[in-house]
Parts: C-alpha cells; structure tokens; sequence
C-alpha cells in the first residue's frame, strides 16, 4: 500500500524511520493470497518491485519470493518491521500447502468473514523449526534489526 499517488508497490527502502513496515496485515490478503490473486499484477510486482528481468514470475508465491519480500521490509528504515505468521510461515514450503486464501484472517469488505484465521500447524512445530528459525535469524542479522549476539540464542539458551 504506497502512500504516494499513482504508486502501484511500496518501496520499503524509501519508507520514513517513524513508519511500520508490513507486507501484509490482519485486514488484508496475505503475502501468498495477494501474490496469487492477479497475474499481471504479479508479474509488474516481480519485475519493479523485485526486479527480477531474466525469468517469469511464478505463478505460485514461493519462498524466495516471500524471502525477498520479508529482506525488503527488515532493511527498511521503518523503525518496526511487523509480519503477520502466515507471511513467515510461507518462507518453508512445508507450511505453505494450504490455499492461500484461507490465511486471510479478516476481510473488511465481507460481513461474514471475519477473524475466521485458524493456524494449521501446531505452536509446537513453529517452536522447533530449526531450519525456519535459522532463516528469521540470518535475515535479522542481515538487516541489523537483531545484534548477531542477541540472535544466537534459541528460546533464550545461547547457542
């Protein structure tokens, strides 16, 4: 959602420090079901947003493109970077099986859907993804939200 007139993308490069920078939020489609929903919406996005040239958006929102979309919103200069669970999720393949639009959780323009979002995965599996953990923490110590020290701990316990 730019904030600037005529504006198709955001760019989250561009944002103001006091500014929350987020992919998607509880009121909007997520990553996947945004993604999915327009092809030529889809392929503008990968091409000016992504700037990916040399290949064809695919037509499913993978987790490079999730990835590349997450990397963008930690280097903002946003003072927050928020990320709804489905959008991380979708980094690992394994979680992202399910139709992408059954993760929205709340659609302001149907009376009848609301906060209808159910998890279907267990806290459990999240808590011990261990390659889904390495992946959050390496984009934090890219993005210099997270001091290397500090991500080097799991569930608190140092590494």
């Amino acid at each position: 959602m730019p904030s600037e007139f005529g504006q198709e993308f955001g760019t989250p490069a561009l944002y103001p420090y006091m500014t929350v920078a987020s992919p998607s939020s509880h009121d909007t489609s997520t990553t996947r079901a945004w993604y999915e929903a327009d092809a030529e919406r889809r392929e503008r996005f990968f091409r000016t947003a992504l700037g990916v040239d040399e290949e064809p958006a695919p037509d499913t929102c993978t987790p490079e493109v999730v990835a590349a979309v997450v990397q963008q919103h930690l280097h903002s200069p946003s003072v927050l970077a928020i990320f709804p669970l489905q959008d991380l999720m979708a980094l690992s393949a394994s979680y992202a099986t399910r139709p992408a639009e059954e993760e929205t959780i709340n659609d302001p323009t149907n009376p009848e859907h609301y906060w209808r979002y159910r998890m279907h995965e267990k806290m459990e599996m999240l808590a011990w993804d261990k390659e889904l953990a390495q992946k959050l923490r390496a984009f934090l110590v890219d993005s210099r939200r997270c001091p290397r020290e500090a991500c080097l701990t799991q569930n608190g316990i140092r590494k």
